[in-house]
């Protein structure tokens, strides 16, 4: 199965755009009505402003994933100006088998995909994680079965 959130992030110019136009209006409209003095209402607007633009600076991320064939690859990378900057690109390509187990942890806002790759020369694991904040429930659910049905596959040839 191959999927990723390319629709979706067709948005993030937009949320950009209209987080400053918004921002810039409620500035203007403010130091027009209160002669350009500085209150805790307007440092509160300000932290309100920064927290939301961290956010989607840091969780409005483009994910791809592509389990056909052999192999297993995970993509991440920005979701503003990708094509031309390569900002928070993240990628790994591994083989199924190496897939030990996974997990979709879900912090309020944000979701992370953690898989726990083992190698089988070292016997250690290794923890990848990508952000899937912007990935539908249903793409979510579709990347849990599947990965579900790849680690039934590996312990049933195993036995």
């Amino acid at each position: 199965m191959r999927f990723n959130n390319l629709k979706l992030t067709q948005y993030v110019p937009v949320i950009y755009f209209l987080m400053l136009v918004s921002y810039l209006a409620i500035c203007i409209l403010y130091f027009s009505l209160n002669n350009f003095s500085f209150t805790d209402w307007f440092t509160s607007i300000n932290l309100i402003f920064l927290l939301v633009f961290l956010y989607c600076f840091f969780n409005l991320k483009y994910f791809e994933y592509d389990g056909l064939g052999a192999t297993l690859s995970f993509t991440n990378r920005g979701g503003f100006l990708s094509e031309y900057w390569n900002y928070k690109n993240k990628k790994a390509e591994f083989p199924k088998q190496k897939l030990d187990d996974f997990k979709i942890k879900n912090y309020f806002f944000i979701k992370i995909l953690e898989l726990q790759i083992c190698s089988k020369s070292t016997k250690r694991r290794r923890a990848i994680q990508f952000n899937i904040s912007f990935l539908s429930k249903k793409k979510i659910g579709y990347l849990q079965n599947e990965l579900h049905r790849i680690l039934e596959n590996k312990t049933f040839e195993a036995n």
